[in-house]
């Protein structure tokens, strides 16, 4: 009779501890992103409450960095859109 080879005993990640350190990266990115997104809305909703406000005033509208150039027109188009989102 052949004598046994001793064979390394293999120590891979476990299924378990993958899925779960998937889920918890998963979770912090998707937190991530979403605090992104409101970062972002919480921009647009400032500027179109600043549009409100301020009416579309050429010199109030230089100062704000996505309203440069905007004339009265461009102000109500702008609301208009406001409203379909």
């Amino acid at each position: 009779m052949a004598g046994r080879i001793p064979h390394p005993t293999l120590k891979g990640p476990s299924v378990v501890k993958e899925i779960i350190i998937g889920i918890t990266l998963g979770l912090a990115a998707g937190g991530l992103w979403k605090m992104h997104h409101w970062n972002e809305q919480r921009k647009v909703r400032a500027f179109y409450d600043l549009l409100d406000k301020v009416k579309c005033d050429r010199s109030m509208a230089r100062s704000c960095i996505k309203c440069v150039s905007f004339a009265t027109s461009a102000c109500k188009a702008a609301r208009k859109i406001r409203y379909q989102i």
